[in-house]
């Protein structure tokens, strides 16, 4: 349910949708006009407004019981968290306040995942002697809250080589995939 949320929260109509405080639904030819009310208190003021929150639905289930899939945006991050099986709604947004001022007093870090220097790369080249080596002038570093650590890995993307190849001579790029 997070990854459908945090997916969905990419779309702009779902975003306006997810954070309406109301919505009336036309008539048609089949239903009378309806007015929907938001449920989500993160939302609305009052005890369990929350300043940052942004969206998006609450539920109820006999086996899910209790659920709020919530999202909150503070300095251009947006977090998602799914909340499901709770007995008691009111610890809903007492929960997800929490989650949320967690992720929010996160320092962003930064790792090398790439050292600068020879790299392990190599490649043999059609009537060459030696393999073509490489080497980074810098090193790559990612950037990331503790609590979002991807998991990655570093590959080489080979540009076209042929005789004579010079010293320095870009041979490819190393692109970071995420797994």
């Amino acid at each position: 349910m997070a990854r459908l949320a945090q997916c969905a929260m990419y779309h702009p109509m779902f975003r306006k949708l997810a954070k309406s405080q109301s919505y009336e639904r036309s008539a048609t030819n089949k239903q009378e006009k309806a007015f929907y009310t938001q449920t989500n208190r993160l939302l609305r003021q009052g005890q369990h407004f929350y300043p940052y929150a942004v969206g998006i639905k609450t539920g109820y289930h006999a086996k899910a019981q209790h659920c709020l899939i919530a999202a909150a945006e503070k300095e251009g991050r947006l977090l998602v968290c799914a909340l499901m099986r709770c007995k008691d709604r009111s610890k809903l947004w007492q929960d997800a306040k929490a989650l949320f001022e967690a992720a929010f007093s996160e320092s962003l870090v930064e790792k090398e995942v790439l050292a600068a220097g020879e790299q392990p790369f190599s490649k043999a080249i059609e009537h060459g002697t030696i393999a073509l080596t490489t080497y980074t002038k810098e090193p790559l570093l990612v950037k990331y809250y503790p609590s979002e650590e991807p998991s990655m890995r570093c590959m080489l993307v080979w540009d076209e080589c042929a005789l004579p190849v010079a010293a320095h001579q870009r041979v490819g790029e190393v692109q970071l995939v995420e797994d």
